[in-house]
């Protein structure tokens, strides 16, 4: 009868002599960490985990920016400046998924509210791509609060 969570194999009192229901325990312990994290912490404004077979995963959940006169673009919408996060806690191996999410300090309506990622590939691998914000409500200065979540290769 194997154990209710990892589905280890329990050791009969009667079959001492076997080391084979051990040997498969270590065998399936083994295969449910091939992907487990390694290492986890923070760097700076970063949290990061690191993981056994290469991916590295890291984000910062919440950051206020300054305040940015917003720049109109075809009487459409504002632009604020530029922004960006900074280095990365690592260099990856290669380019990583990146992802920015914001709202501003008036609540953030999602709705009205649109911004992209600007990437320079000088720093791809080792920083943050710089962002900009843009706003279709609007010449309102904004003061955006983000996050970024990034995923890639340490190895």
């Amino acid at each position: 009868m194997p154990t209710s969570h990892l589905n280890l194999d329990l050791i009969d009192p009667d079959d001492m002599v076997s080391v084979d229901p051990l040997n498969n325990n270590f065998n399936k312990i083994d295969a449910q960490l091939a992907d487990g994290v390694i290492e986890r912490g923070a760097s700076g404004d970063w949290w990061y985990r690191k993981y056994r077979n290469g991916r590295y995963e890291c984000g910062i959940e919440f950051k206020w920016f300054d305040k940015s006169n917003l720049t109109n673009v075809a009487n459409a919408f504002g632009v604020s400046k530029q922004y960006d996060f900074g280095p990365y806690p690592i260099t990856f191996v290669g380019r990583p998924y990146c992802n920015i999410t914001f709202e501003d300090e008036n609540g953030g309506n999602y709705a009205h509210c649109y911004g992209w990622i600007i990437m320079d590939k000088s720093f791809q691998r080792s920083r943050a791509p710089w962002f900009k914000v843009a706003i279709d409500r609007g010449n309102a200065p904004i003061k955006p609060a983000c996050g970024i979540h990034v995923i890639g290769r340490w190895k």
